[in-house]
């Protein structure tokens, strides 16, 4: 009775001590749970504030490489664009800021701008519609026009894409861009006053419009002018190679070719 009594008190002992390390696995367990999921709401917080965009000063070479010391202006119809207006044509990107396959273009137009626009031989003329987001698209447009008011357009649009590639286009509220702005070191007050005034919605119209008339139905398309914006036609391949052969075939003959 008593050997019972002995082996009953050491079973009994062992299953309270295989509880209480099982209890103490799950509070470990639950610990690091309840870790993760603070974690995840910083993050989550810290996305949702905005703190997680990281931005280059705007004359950050190391970023805006293909953009700094080209000259950089508006058309009469609103659009920004980069390039000597000597130059003997004109490319223009119908794009949307909320346009996931013009988020994936825009490496392509970025090399076509380093090779051929610090060279002088295209001048390259963004042109924003809103078919993809709306009011998201117009309100970026609207912003990245601002930007090109304090001569960082191309810098900023750099920065749209990658926001918008991020986290989405329901990012591009004015107070997200407006702190994109700042970090960059524009002028913000300038930025915000500048978003109140009609000036900065026209480009998106008149984009619209050329797009129509061009036959563009979707984004992102290029086109082509050859008589300083008067006309545009688009062209069927948008790929490096095919916009590269374009431009070159547009250079006025030298002498030596002549020859």
């Amino acid at each position: 009775m008593i050997q019972l009594k002995k082996e009953f008190k050491v079973i009994t002992m062992s299953t309270r001590r295989a509880k209480q390390k099982q209890q103490q696995q799950l509070m470990i367990i639950g610990g690091g749970a309840l870790a993760a999921v603070v974690v995840a709401a910083v993050a989550i917080f810290l996305i949702s504030s905005g703190a997680n965009v990281d931005v280059c000063a705007v004359d950050d070479e190391s970023c805006y490489g293909e953009y700094i010391g080209v000259e950089q202006g508006f058309t009469e119809e609103g659009f920004a664009y980069i390039g000597s207006p000597d130059a003997p044509i004109m490319i223009g990107e119908v794009s949307d800021f909320a346009c996931p396959h013009c988020v994936d273009y825009h490496p392509t137009l970025k090399r076509l701008i380093n090779d051929f626009a610090k060279t002088g031989q295209a001048r390259f003329v963004y042109m924003p519609v809103n078919w993809t987001g709306g009011n998201n698209s117009n309100v970026a447009a609207q912003a990245a026009y601002c930007a090109g008011e304090q001569n960082a357009f191309w810098q900023f649009h750099d920065e749209l894409f990658e926001l918008s590639d991020n986290e989405g286009p329901n990012s591009f509220d004015r107070d997200t861009l407006l702190s994109i702005a700042g970090d960059m070191g524009l002028d913000t007050d300038a930025m915000e006053q500048c978003m109140n005034n009609s000036r900065s919605r026209r480009a998106v119209s008149e984009a619209i419009n050329i797009a129509q008339r061009s036959g563009v139905t979707g984004t992102p398309s290029i086109l082509v002018s050859y008589d300083g914006g008067n006309t545009w036609q688009r062209l069927s391949n948008r790929d490096y190679s095919s916009v590269g052969a374009e431009i070159l075939a547009a250079q006025p003959a030298t002498s030596s070719d002549e020859e």
